[in-house]
């Protein structure tokens, strides 16, 4: 096209069509008499050049620019007499998402139709407030619909969390997380009310019962809570790295009323790369991935630099450090994040000279853990590979470890944006 537009089109002198002149001259006659009655003479402009303008072949266009994607469209939806762009549609779709709308070439008329009914003196807000309305009544009918295929029933997960409040914090500080203590966790009700998921039930022990060898899940979140919290008293926590003391050592933290204090958001500042600082909101609902920093300390071509995860729940914690080697008699506030640790996958070729990028997955032995935010980077987008599909394999039923529209199963992989 280009070619076509260098050699072709220059050789060739076009102008408007006799149709498409008279057009103009139309809409000029109209402009001139209404402004002989609403401006001075004294500032009207002159008279517009007359006769057929020259016509430039255009390739600025949004056709041109998505030519390279009609074969993959093509491919994927199927060819363009097949369906219509027009419409504004929602189909029901029994998958992860069973309601999906699709907004066409004329979703304007959607919001037009609410025109009639609403304040006209106001008519923006009325619209927004009735489409709100409309997109409400959606996440209504997707829940209903989500919750009759999914195999494990969403877990109310207590009381509805009190609104937390938040203001805005300096550039310079790390992190901000609430220091609010009205959604409080209590550790004995949390294992309780979910007994026998995986994302507690973390440790597993060989017992020889009856002339028989059993594998008994053991409930591994409270040692490995109190392990990870005395590692950083200690000094000696590093991201990603865990840390395992003796029943002993664990009778010296003492968890201030058996409360955790769960929150909503994490917000973390960091620094882009062009040397600005930004601020990323860590939402276990709608954006919980994060990456740190490896704890690997090998090198090699397949060691990735960093590790990333996905945050299952934001708290702080009161606690009371005993013994030799505490450093304070009085109660400590400590944050934490719960999370579900990727691993990078090694075999799949990728980064800059791969012209790929990274690929990690959930890792299937010993996926969950803690994590200081303290070691946050930043928020990490990680893109589901959907060319590999859905797997069970990876964790079995959690109500912790995934969302109410995930059901029980995980993306295979996920590819790391860069």
């Amino acid at each position: 096209m280009r070619k076509f537009e260098k050699y072709v089109c220059s050789k060739y002198d076009t102008k408007d069509l006799p149709s498409e002149l008279a057009a103009r001259t139309r809409r000029r006659q109209r402009k001139a008499i209404k402004l002989a009655t609403t401006t001075p003479a004294s500032t009207q402009k002159g008279p517009a050049p007359t006769g057929p303008q020259r016509r430039k072949f255009n390739m600025e266009t949004y056709k041109y620019h998505a030519l390279g994607d009609y074969a993959a469209s093509i491919r994927l939806h199927g060819p363009l007499d097949g369906y219509s762009t027009q419409l504004v549609s929602y189909a029901r779709l029994f998958c992860k998402c069973p309601l999906i709308c699709y907004q066409g070439e004329l979703e304007h008329r959607r919001s037009k139709r609410f025109y009639p009914i609403v304040q006209k003196a106001k008519h923006a807000i009325g619209i927004g407030k009735a489409v709100s309305r409309e997109r409400l009544i959606q996440l209504i009918a997707q829940r209903g619909i989500g919750a009759t295929h999914a195999k494990v029933q969403p877990n109310p997960k207590g009381r509805k969390p009190v609104k937390e409040p938040l203001p805005h914090t300096s550039p310079t500080t790390h992190h901000h997380m609430s220091a609010e203590t009205r959604n409080k966790v209590d550790i004995a009700d949390l294992l309780d009310e979910n007994e026998g998921d995986l994302a507690l039930e973390v440790a597993f022990k060989l017992t020889f019962t009856c002339f028989l060898l059993l594998i008994c899940a053991l409930q591994g979140f409270v040692p490995q809570l109190i392990d990870h919290l005395l590692a950083r008293l200690l000094g000696m926590d590093q991201a990603g790295v865990e840390h395992e003391f003796t029943d002993e050592e664990r009778m010296t933290l003492t968890i201030d009323n058996n409360r955790l204090y769960r929150h909503q958001v994490l917000r973390i500042n960091y620094t882009t790369y062009d040397n600005r600082r930004a601020q990323d909101t860590i939402n276990p609902n709608t954006r919980p991935d994060i990456m740190t920093l490896s704890g690997e300390n090998e090198e090699g071509e397949h060691v990735h630099p960093y590790w990333y995860a996905r945050v299952l729940g934001i708290y702080h914690v009161r606690v009371l450090h005993t013994g030799k080697l505490s450093k304070s008699s009085q109660l400590q506030t400590m944050e934490f994040l719960h999370v579900r640790w990727f691993g990078h996958h090694t075999k799949h070729r990728s980064g800059w000279k791969a012209r790929h990028l990274h690929r990690v997955s959930f890792l299937a032995s010993e996926p969950f853990g803690f994590v200081d935010p303290a070691h946050v980077i930043r928020a990490a987008h990680l893109i589901p590979a959907f060319a590999f599909h859905e797997t069970e394999d990876l964790l079995g039923p959690s109500k912790i470890a995934r969302r109410e529209i995930d059901g029980d199963e995980d993306w295979r992989f996920y590819y790391v944006s860069m």
